[in-house]
C-alpha cells in the first residue's frame, strides 16, 4: 500500500513527538510500502526548522517521501523552501493549509504566488491541501485554485471531512484533483461516495498518521462496499501512478 498523507514530529496536542522510526514501525504492522509525510513542526511552529528536519528523515529512509510545507505568511521564505526541497530526490510535493493554521484561504494572493513558482519550476509536483476538521469547507477554494493551475496535481486531504457529501461533487469538476480519504468521521459511505462521484481512479489512500491510525483507515477501505479492483486502485495503484508522474517529471521525461 501507499499512504499519501501522514505526519511526523511534534503536534500541539497531547501526543509525544512522533519520529520517522515510529511511522516506519506502523507501516510494517499494516503492510504500507511507502508513505508521504509532512512535518507537523513545520506547520505549527517553524517552517524552516521543520522542513529541514523532515529532509533529514526522508534522506535516511527510502520508504518515505516528503512534502515541503509552504507558509503563506512569508512568501519569499516559502518560495526558497519550495525550491530547496523540491530539488531533493525524495520530496514529491508541497503541503498547504488554510484557516486556523495559517490564517489565510488557499485562494489568497500569497498562496497563489507560491503556487505560481511551483507551476513554473516544478509542474510535476503534487500539492496536498488540507480540507479537514479545522477548515472543511475550503474544498471550494481548492477547486477554484486547481482551475487556475491545471498543470499541477492536487490532493484533497480529507476530501472535506464531515462535509464530504458537499465536497465531492465540487472536487470532481476539476480533473487535476484526487480525493484522499482520511478523516475522523465514522461514516460507512464516505469511500463508496468518493468512488461513485470522483471515479475509482481519482481516490487515494491516506491515514493522517499519527492523528489517525493507518490500520483504522485500512479497515475503512477493506470494509467499503466497492470491488476488489477499486480497493486495489485506492490502496496502491492510483498513488503509484502519481508517484511515477513525479519521477518522470523530475527526470525531464
Amino acid at each position: 500500500m501507499v499512504d499519501l498523507h501522514a505526519h511526523v514530529h511534534a503536534f500541539p496536542l497531547p501526543l509525544r513527538r512522533v519520529t520517522a522510526e515510529d511511522l516506519l514501525r506502523a507501516m510494517d504492522r499494516h503492510g504500507v510500502a511507502v508513505t508521504a509525510v509532512s512535518s507537523a513542526e513545520a506547520i505549527v511552529c517553524d517552517a524552516e526548522t521543520g522542513n529541514a528536519a523532515l529532509a533529514r528523515d526522508v534522506a535516511r529512509h527510502d520508504r518515505l517521501r516528503g512534502y515541503v510545507f509552504a507558509n503563506p505568511t512569508s512568501v519569499a521564505e516559502a518560495r526558497e523552501q519550495v525550491r530547496r526541497y523540491l530539488g531533493e530526490e525524495r520530496f514529491i510535493g508541497v503541503k498547504m493549509y488554510s484557516g486556523a493554521y495559517v490564517g489565510r484561504p488557499l485562494s489568497c494572493r500569497e498562496h497563489l504566488e507560491i503556487l505560481q513558482t511551483v507551476a513554473e519550476e516544478f509542474p510535476w509536483a503534487l500539492v496536498l491541501f488540507h480540507c479537514g476538521e479545522n477548515d472543511p469547507a475550503n474544498f471550494a477554494g481548492l477547486a477554484e485554485v486547481a482551475g487556475r493551475f491545471p498543470e499541477l496535481s492536487f490532493i484533497a486531504g480529507h476530501m472535506g471531512s464531515k462535509l464530504w457529501r458537499q465536497a465531492l461533487p465540487v472536487l470532481s469538476e476539476r480533473a487535476n484533483i484526487v480525493a484522499e480519504i482520511s478523516a475522523p468521521v465514522p461514516a460507512r459511505t464516505r469511500i463508496e461516495d468518493a468512488v461513485r462521484i470522483m471515479g475509482p481512479e481519482r481516490v487515494v489512500f491516506g491515514s493522517d498518521f499519527p492523528l489517525i491510525s493507518q490500520g483504522y483507515m485500512l479497515g475503512c477501505v477493506r470494509d467499503a462496499q466497492v470491488g476488489q479492483e477499486e480497493k486495489g486502485m485506492i490502496l496502491r495503484r492510483n498513488a503509484e501512478g502519481l508517484l511515477a508522474r513525479v519521477e518522470a517529471g523530475r527526470a525531464g521525461r
